[in-house]
């Protein structure tokens, strides 16, 4: 599974791990080769870290998804995807 997998002495944040998952969970990786899987992720992570970092602060003040953050989470992902080049 290469979403989950993670550098040696780079772990990723809760907050980073709960939105790979999420979107590997809602379908956005369905159409996406299983080799470009991770560079969409990290990819996906960034674009939200510079456009939406609303969505990982509330992940990371709360620990929960809730239906605000879904919905802004499910916009992210459709922005990236949409201009994600493999």
């Amino acid at each position: 599974m290469e979403l989950l997998k993670q550098g040696q002495y780079a772990p990723v944040a809760m907050e980073e791990q709960v939105i790979g998952i999420y979107a590997a969970n809602s379908g956005a990786l369905d159409k996406i080769d299983t080799t470009k899987v991770r560079k969409f992720e990290q990819g996906l992570l960034k674009h939200i870290r510079e456009k939406r970092p609303e969505i990982t602060q509330a992940i990371r003040d709360t620990g929960k998804m809730e239906d605000d953050v879904k919905a802004k989470l499910d916009a992210a992902i459709s922005e990236f995807a949409a201009k994600f080049q493999e």
